[in-house]
């Protein structure tokens, strides 16, 4: 079983974690190419595709019962442990779901390449556009970026 800390000293919160050693998925899978004639995308299995998908809806899953969005979900947040499994990493972005109503219309980041788009539309109050579905949008576009090799816009 893991054991994780957390805890603040002098304004800092710190939190222990395991090491996943294998770096984050997008270096995992730039790794992937190195001394390979093939494109990182035609090196990973249909099956090793399922398997992450699989691992980082379970992770997304686990967050949005806690009560928490991720709202910063992309492959390089993701991390590759020793056996190949999968773990959701950086919360800098996370908003606990029910604080949603308190929020201002400026107070949601993340890498727009893969947030949902009714995130960036800030004439929309923030309870009517925040919710668990923006990180769903962000887990589909990273796995359309994984499966395909496709640099999203």
């Amino acid at each position: 079983m893991r054991t994780y800390e957390a805890w603040e000293e002098s304004g800092y919160l710190y939190i222990k974690s395991e090491l996943c050693d294998k770096g984050n998925l997008n270096d995992f899978l730039l790794e992937l190419n190195r001394g390979s004639s093939s494109e990182w995308w035609q090196l990973v299995s249909e099956d090793m595709i399922w398997r992450f998908l699989f691992e980082m809806a379970c992770a997304l899953k686990h967050v949005h019962e806690c009560g928490f969005i991720h709202l910063d979900v992309k492959p390089s947040n993701f991390f590759v442990r020793e056996n190949g499994s999968i773990a959701l990493g950086d919360f800098g972005q996370a908003l606990e779901i029910s604080k949603i109503p308190s929020l201002k219309d400026d107070d949601v980041e993340g890498d727009s390449v893969f947030m949902a788009p009714e995130l960036l539309q800030t004439q929309i109050p923030p309870t009517e556009r925040i919710s668990t579905k923006a990180d769903i949008f962000s887990l589909g576009a990273s796995i359309l970026e994984i499966a395909s090799g496709m640099n999203l816009p």
